[in-house]
C-alpha cells in the first residue's frame, strides 16, 4: 500500500470511505478487531518513511484529513470475550457528534 499512499497525497486523492481496523493476534494464529475507525471523504495530507534506529526495517508515517469518523470499541472481557461495543460519531465540520 506504500506506494499509492504517496500517490494519493501526489494527487490531492479524496477518498470517499476509509476503514481502519486494530486487532489482537492470538497464540493459534486468529485475530480479532477491537477498535474500527470508519473515515469519511479522506484525504491523505502527508507520507514519509523513516529508516533510522535500530531497528532493520523502516517505518512509515502518514497524517490523514477527514469529514467524519466513526470510531467503535469492542470492550473485551475475560479471555478475550466482547463486554459490548461502545461507539462514538464525530462531524469536523460541524464540531458536533
Amino acid at each position: 500500500a506504500s506506494p499509492y499512499l504517496s500517490e494519493a497525497v501526489c494527487k490531492g486523492k479524496v477518498f470517499p470511505k476509509v476503514e481502519i481496523h486494530v486487532t489482537a493476534s492470538y497464540i493459534d494464529g486468529g485475530r480479532q478487531t477491537y477498535y474500527r475507525y470508519e473515515l469519511k471523504n479522506v484525504m491523505v495530507t502527508s507520507y514519509s518513511v523513516n529508516a533510522s534506529g535500530s531497528d532493520d526495517r523502516p517505518t512509515e508515517n502518514f497524517s490523514l484529513n477527514f469529514a467524519e469518523v466513526k470510531v467503535e470499541y469492542d470492550q473485551q472481557g475475560l479471555a478475550s470475550k466482547s463486554k459490548g461495543k461502545v461507539e462514538s460519531i464525530w462531524k469536523v465540520e460541524e464540531g458536533e457528534k
